[in-house]
């Protein structure tokens, strides 16, 4: 799917609105990748906690682990209320250790055996 979106800039929207904005309907638009990839065996959600338990298990925090996941509060109530960080630097830094994981992984370069491949 990653590769069917294609390369963009530094500061691009991976998953976003048809204006270029922060996407606001999941639903309407994982029902058009859906349709427009062919691929149907994929969940959002799926997406989203297999993100944030590579992330976790190379390493990144909890807090960065929120705030990639796009979450309003980040850390305890005290935290929260007082700051209001996105930690963008940190949040770029393990996404890009994901991709390369992604990456290793198609590649042949982990040890990942595939057991099926899609039709």
């Amino acid at each position: 799917m990653l590769k069917h979106i294609g390369a963009g800039k530094p500061d691009d929207l991976l998953f976003q609105g048809d204006r270029g904005a922060k996407l606001q309907n999941w639903d309407r638009w994982s029902k058009a990748v859906t349709l427009e990839t062919r691929i149907k065996d994929w969940d959002r959600h799926a997406l989203r906690r297999t993100t944030a338990t590579m992330a976790g298990q190379l390493g990144a925090p909890p807090h960065v682990i929120s705030a990639l996941l796009g979450h309003r509060n980040i850390g305890d109530q005290l935290t929260a209320g007082y700051s209001k960080a996105r930690y963008a630097t940190e949040v770029g830094e393990i996404l890009q250790l994901v991709a390369d994981r992604l990456d290793a992984f198609e590649n042949g370069q982990d040890n990942v055996v595939l057991l099926r491949r899609p039709a």
